[in-house]
């Protein structure tokens, strides 16, 4: 492993601590952000509350990692619906964002959904990569 990636491993251990666990553990503000705003959206929309899924959890947290250490915002090849962003300052910024794009918010809001897996870091670019992974 080269010294960037060692360098952007540890950057992400110290500013979201819950990647440093192997089950869901506890959400950083920013997840929990995420996933509020998220929730509320739907609850205002008619749709119920998502509930936190610990595989969806550790999906978006290393595909957030992943596009926080290349610089680049791209879609996983994981089998799930997802919404990313980059360049927001903050979670809810995100969301906003999101939800202000049909297809995203599409996602967002899509009754079929159950469950909720979310991530932010920062990139040593200093802007920040977002994720949101959902499945019924």
């Amino acid at each position: 492993m080269d010294m960037r990636t060692v360098a952007a491993l540890l950057l992400a251990l110290v500013s979201f601590p819950a990647l440093a666990e192997e089950s869901c553990g506890a959400l950083t503000a920013g997840e929990a952000q995420i996933v509020a705003k998220t929730n509320e959206a739907r609850v205002k929309n008619g749709s119920p509350e998502l509930v936190i899924d610990c595989r969806l959890m550790s999906s978006a947290r290393r595909h957030a990692l992943r596009m926080a250490r290349e610089r680049s915002l791209h879609h996983s090849n994981d089998k799930v619906a997802e919404n990313v962003a980059t360049g927001q300052p903050t979670a809810t910024d995100a969301v906003v964002v999101w939800l202000a794009s049909p297809g995203h918010r599409a996602n967002i809001l899509n009754r079929g959904y159950r469950r909720i897996g979310v991530a932010g870091f920062i990139g040593s670019d200093g802007r920040a990569y977002w994720v949101q992974q959902f499945a019924p």
